[in-house]
This record gives structure tokens, C-alpha cells and sequence, in this order.
């Protein structure tokens, strides 16, 4: 007789403790954007789940770039606000959030250094397009 004693946890008598950790993202998008993120005009921004035009991610981020600084000035009284800092120094800090927030944009080449396994599939919509659905997989063993 089985019991069970936490639902969805394949449980064993054995005394380790391996476990196995499996993630899966899906992106779904066009024949003509998943042709775009293969030859670099696009690419996946993992965080959100989104394929994204590289021109538009300052222009995108610049104001959350903006806010972050804004909730710096509230905590250091002394710090110099958005409007008189110089525009070299805002371009400076525009640029540092993107790159701290943003390495996880990837190539659609580099999609095999963070994914395990990747399986590629393609549709027809009603209306005669063709609809790409990329499958990642990631899993992680701990012990």
C-alpha cells in the first residue's frame, strides 16, 4: 500500500538526499522573429520570457534606470539629484543598469550554455503563418 506523504514528490526509502531540479521556459514566436533572433537582430531575454530588439533596451530600461537612481537620492541625502547630474554621469548610470540587469539577453547561439536540452517545433495558424515553439530545459543535480 502507498502513502503519501508529500503530494508530487517522488519519495524513496533511500537515506541520500539527491535531488534534481528541472526548469522549462517556452517561447513562442514567428518564423519571421525566430529567423531575426538566429541571425542576431533579436534576442531572449530570459528574465521575462521575451524575445527583444537590442536597439530598444536603453530606450526601454533608460527610465527604470532613472527610478533606481531617484530611490538612491532618497537614501543618501548628499548624492547629486537626476536633473543636475551631468549628462555623461546619467549616461554612466543608464549604462551600468543595463549591464547589471540585463547579461541575461542571449544570442540565440548561446541558448546550448544555458540550456540542457532544447527542442524546436514548428505550427500553422489558421491564417497560414508558421508559429516556432522553442522548448528549454535545465536541470540541476544536488546532493
Amino acid at each position: 500500500m502507498k502513502k503519501v506523504i508529500r503530494p508530487m514528490v517522488f519519495e524513496t526509502n533511500s537515506s541520500s538526499t539527491d535531488s534534481i531540479s528541472i526548469t522549462n521556459d517556452i517561447i513562442m514566436c514567428t518564423q519571421d522573429d525566430f529567423n531575426k533572433w538566429k541571425s542576431g537582430e533579436l534576442l531572449y531575454n530570459a528574465k521575462n520570457n521575451t524575445l527583444i530588439n537590442p536597439e530598444n533596451i536603453r530606450k526601454d530600461y533608460q527610465n527604470k534606470a532613472i527610478e533606481t537612481y531617484q530611490e538612491a537620492c532618497k537614501k543618501d541625502k548628499y548624492r547629486t539629484p537626476w536633473d543636475k547630474l551631468e549628462l555623461s554621469l546619467q549616461n554612466e548610470w543608464i549604462d551600468k543598469y543595463i549591464r547589471d540587469n540585463f547579461h541575461n539577453c542571449l544570442h540565440y547561439e548561446e541558448l546550448n550554455d544555458w540550456y540542457n536540452q532544447i527542442e524546436i517545433s514548428k505550427f500553422i495558424a489558421s491564417n497560414g503563418e508558421i508559429i516556432v515553439a522553442i522548448c528549454l530545459c535545465s536541470y540541476n543535480e544536488g546532493y
